[in-house]
């Protein structure tokens, strides 16, 4: 009986065209190197930065929600978003939905017990960032409170 193959997604961001084609080379170079992976689909945003802009993202976020993607592969964590609050938020929604997500340059599966303590540490640090920025914002307020 043959292994059913999983069902793996190409996301990268780029900031231009060449850089997007050059990055979802790499990842489907990869995909197709792997045995038991197939080929779902490429979804690259090109020019973006903003994760409610992100199109091809909001796209593979649908196909995953669909059950069309097994496992999300992205070559760098910078590549899926710009901040750890966002990182973390994508990464338990999909998760939520049962899917994995490699990171190659960093070596990471979410699905491992590797990535699990990963996504742990994710959550931390977006709340540390968070909590900071919170504290910035509030002394920033005072300053300029006081010198008015």
């Amino acid at each position: 009986m043959e292994k059913t193959k999983l069902r793996v997604a190409a996301y990268g961001r780029a900031e231009d065209q060449e850089s997007a084609d050059y990055q979802m080379k790499l990842c489907v170079n990869s995909i197709k190197a792997h045995p038991d992976w197939i080929l779902a689909g490429c979804y690259c945003d090109v020019g973006k930065c903003c994760f409610e802009n992100q199109d091809e993202l909001q796209k593979l976020l649908a196909d995953c929600d669909a059950g069309l993607i097994d496992l999300v592969y992205v070559r760098s964590m910078s590549r899926l978003a710009r901040n750890v609050k966002t990182m973390q938020k994508l990464l338990v929604s999909l998760k939520e939905m049962g899917i994995a997500v490699v990171f190659e340059k960093e070596c990471v599966n979410t699905m491992t017990e590797a990535g699990e303590m990963f996504l742990k540490v994710l959550v931390e640090v977006a709340i540390q960032e968070a909590e900071e920025m919170e504290e910035r914002m509030e002394i920033f307020e005072k300053a300029a409170a006081s010198s008015v």
